[in-house]
């Protein structure tokens, strides 16, 4: 348990070396002067208390408790990444990290959240190792106060050590393991550049080892049948090179915690998906059928999508009985996951009902099919039900490069007869995205939306900052007014082209920089896209996430801070030293993950 006076000095009398626990001695404190103190280290060096202490006993912790106290602690909040990993690094991969949280001062309603605080909270969606605890909700009177920060009765203090002591059993205990599944669908196309990101980005954050094991269910086609302008029932693809392997065999997840399900599936376009639906629809009623063959006919191409979804969703239906799963994802293969995805606490703290599907937040009005995330068994089973999708209400007849006489003519051979109902408006209607939410809100499912970095990668496939290109904003696809998809630019900046590894994106957080002093509060610096140079703005103008500025604290860069800037899409290194930057601004979080973004979402909405 390592409690931090803010980002005063944190000290003690004894070195490594004279614990029982310790095996060696390290210097003395910051310039030798340690004021009759062994060793000293201020609140935002508490990585190096971790790495250069607590690293030296011989025995490993399991578990590592932080908390900040009431003192200021903007300093610890600002290089709370590296005390995380630091903190990871001592642990190993089955230790856990608790934050405790700041208790309720005396004339609070409510606990209060320092800096630190705030930044540990955002950490916490985007570290699994991380658990934020909360000062419980307990009934305190204004005469149990010593002071207006501090307890007087020892009963608050025993109530809230139990509570906290009751985390650590929930985060240690031997206990049965989560399942949790991962249904990724569709033409492999980019698999070979996405696999990775699909393992680190989008599944580890959400079932991390050793609480969880994950299930991984793959119903992939080599061949693939894409839009085509000129053709009714799209283009015909097939793969060759290295996309014609197994994908997901050598990994290095850790061993019994990846399982990975392999459909017996068909190839897109094939007679053996002709079968597959033959036996589908033969599962199902008459009148259900008969609403299946008229989508299977007059729509052959996206109905092929949304049939492969629900024929994987069969094999896991199976897989359910054994593993009892709580969590559903379903991905497309060719989704290049550029940083993680939240935490499972953030889908648990942020979701308004059990029914809640999770989904991109980049369209307006409708729903993406490209991913989703499910809490609830009852509301994966409907979000993948394909005879929920073809009832009246769901599905129409009709949408995009939609030849009408064409359709007429198939359903008159195979003696169909449809109501005029049945058919869409317009084009719009038949959007594959409009189909699907107007599924959900018929079967009450509720839909909810979080900005993910995660971009279509197409042939010939750029995987950099992706999401910020020209054609991934026109008309129907609105870019999203929040600071992921430029995040994700400096994360793939950091993997891709520099080469770092996965894991240095997570020692990472965005900030803005704004005046340190009262009179410039309001004033932030921004980027020039013509000669990125800085200028001073209004903090309000300062909205659009490509006029941002992020500071990246990585201990990959020697412990140096990173101040970088966006324009035209490309994330450019300003500076390589910014300590004495600070004395002139002071760097404001750029929430990723948080309540506050997701209201932003909401209002885009």
């Amino acid at each position: 348990y390592i409690q931090l006076p803010g980002d005063n000095m944190a000290h003690g009398r004894f070195s490594p070396e004279e614990c029982s626990l310790a095996k060696v001695s390290i210097a003395d404190g910051p310039d030798k002067d340690t004021s009759g103190y062994t060793w000293g280290y201020m609140g935002e060096d508490s990585d190096k208390l971790i790495s250069e202490y607590v690293s030296q006993f011989s025995r490993k912790p399991s578990a590592i408790v932080m908390n900040a106290g009431m003192w200021p602690n903007e300093g610890i909040a600002l290089n709370l990444g590296n005390i995380f990993k630091a903190a990871k690094d001592v642990l190993g991969s089955e230790g856990k990290m608790i934050w405790r949280a700041t208790s309720k001062r005396k004339h609070d309603l409510v606990a209060s959240t320092s800096p630190a605080d705030d930044a540990a909270k955002d950490w916490s969606y985007r570290l699994p190792y991380l658990t934020y605890h909360a000062f419980p909700k307990l009934e305190i009177s204004p005469s149990e106060y010593f002071d207006d920060n501090h307890f007087g009765n020892s009963r608050i203090y025993r109530e809230w050590n139990a509570d906290l002591i009751q985390a650590l059993g929930t985060s240690l205990e031997a206990r049965k393991r989560s399942h949790r599944v991962f249904i990724i669908v569709g033409a492999v196309r980019t698999l070979h550049q996405t696999e990775e990101s699909i393992l680190e980005n989008m599944i580890f954050p959400i079932c991390p080892p050793p609480d969880c094991v994950s299930h991984l269910v793959l119903h992939l086609s080599y061949a693939d049948n894409r839009p085509s302008t000129e053709n009714h029932d799209g283009e015909s693809i097939s793969a060759d090179g290295d996309k014609r392997r197994d994908f997901f065999e050598n990994t290095s997840w850790a061993e019994g915690y990846l399982s990975v399900h392999r459909l017996d599936g068909y190839e897109i376009g094939s007679q053996g998906e002709q079968s597959a639906m033959d036996v589908m629809e033969k599962e199902e009623p008459e009148e259900v059928a008969k609403r299946m063959k008229i989508f299977r006919i007059s729509d052959p191409r996206r109905y092929s999508m949304w049939f492969a979804r629900a024929w994987a969703w069969r094999h896991v239906l199976k897989l359910h009985d054994l593993f009892d799963f709580d969590f559903f994802t379903f991905g497309r293969p060719d989704l290049l996951w550029l940083i993680p995805v939240p935490t499972l606490e953030f889908f648990k703290d942020f979701s308004e009902d059990e029914s809640t599907v999770w989904m991109h937040d980049a369209y307006f009005s409708f729903a993406p099919d490209t991913f989703a995330f499910i809490q609830n068994f009852e509301a994966a089973n409907k979000y993948f039900s394909l005879p929920l999708l073809v009832q009246k209400g769901g599905a129409c007849i009709g949408g995009p490069n939609f030849d009408r006489n064409l359709t007429i003519s198939r359903l008159k051979i195979a003696n169909i007869v449809t109501d005029d109902d049945d058919w869409c408006s317009n084009e719009s209607e038949g959007w594959s995205e409009h189909t699907l939410l107007r599924k959900m809100k018929k079967v009450s499912l509720t839909d909810r939306y979080f900005p993910a970095a995660a971009a279509l990668v197409r042939e010939p496939a750029n995987p950099l900052c992706e999401p910020l290109r020209p054609y991934y904003t026109v008309d129907w696809i609105k870019h999203n007014r929040n600071n992921i998809a430029h995040f994700a630019c400096l994360a793939a900046d950091k993997v891709i082209s520099l080469g770092k590894s996965n894991e240095e994106v997570l020692e990472t957080r965005p900030f803005i920089l704004r005046g340190k002093e009262f009179a410039k509060s309001s004033t932030c610096l921004t980027l020039s896209s013509a000669n990125y140079t800085l200028h001073e703005a209004p903090c309000k103008n300062v909205t659009v996430p490509q006029e941002q500025l992020f500071v990246s604290v990585s201990a990959s860069q020697s412990s140096k801070s990173l101040l970088y800037g966006y324009s035209e899409n490309q994330a450019v290194v300003l500076k390589d030293d910014i300590e004495k930057f600070y004395d002139d601004w002071t760097a404001v979080p750029a929430e990723l993950y948080s309540k506050h973004t997701l209201d932003i979402v909401e209002i885009q909405q």
